[in-house]
């Protein structure tokens, strides 16, 4: 019984590996900011800022769009070597 209970585990394991999405800020986080991999740190931040205004929900803009704008920009931070 535990060797069956061991077998559909590891079955279910590997379903969700291979069914497993990544969120696109994980890899693009450049696209996502509109930006050039060969951007400047500064150019970024107001590639950001004007993104940040525009998609913010209180300012009517998806939560869900803003939260991957969040998310590319704790990479882009992440690159530069910032951890503001």
């Amino acid at each position: 019984a535990r060797h069956q209970i061991d077998q559909e585990i590891a079955a279910i394991r590997a379903k969700q590996q291979k069914t497993k999405k990544v969120a696109p800020a994980v890899f693009n986080w450049q696209a996502i900011l509109g930006v050039k991999s060969d951007t400047s740190f500064e150019e970024v931040k107001r590639a950001y800022k004007k993104l940040a205004m525009k998609l913010h929900p209180d300012k009517g803009g998806d939560t869900s769009k803003f939260q991957e704008l969040q998310s590319a920009w704790q990479l882009a931070k992440n690159h530069f070597g910032l951890n503001i």
